[in-house]
């Protein structure tokens, strides 16, 4: 078999596997995450940021970072699962906030 042809192959292969096999492009969300482990995504999902509809985007959707292995997952935005990881992921980051507060509050007393 042609040496180009193997490449191609690997270079496709990889592209699927570190998207997660849900249609991410150039940080674009082309498709929703389906048959997921929900649990997991509400652990260790770290941020997200909302994809709005664009040239170059046909969707919306919300993109959870995942920094484990530097992955995403795309979740539709009318989902109640997504909504809900989005409000945990704010109050998450308000309290870590906080707690980072008090304790330069204490330390500089």
């Amino acid at each position: 078999m042609n040496t180009w042809i193997i490449m191609s192959m690997v270079l496709a292969s990889f592209c699927i596997y570190k998207s997660g096999g849900q249609g991410h492009f150039e940080n674009c969300c082309l498709s929703y995450a389906h048959n997921i482990h929900k649990h997991a995504v509400y652990k260790h999902a770290k941020s997200y940021r909302i994809q709005e509809i664009n040239e170059s985007c046909n969707r919306k959707a919300v993109i959870f970072m995942m920094p484990r292995k530097d992955r995403v997952v795309c979740g539709n935005p009318t989902e109640g699962w997504v909504q809900a990881l989005m409000k945990h992921i704010v109050k998450k980051t308000h309290h870590s906030r906080n707690m980072r507060n008090r304790k330069n509050i204490h330390q500089n007393q």
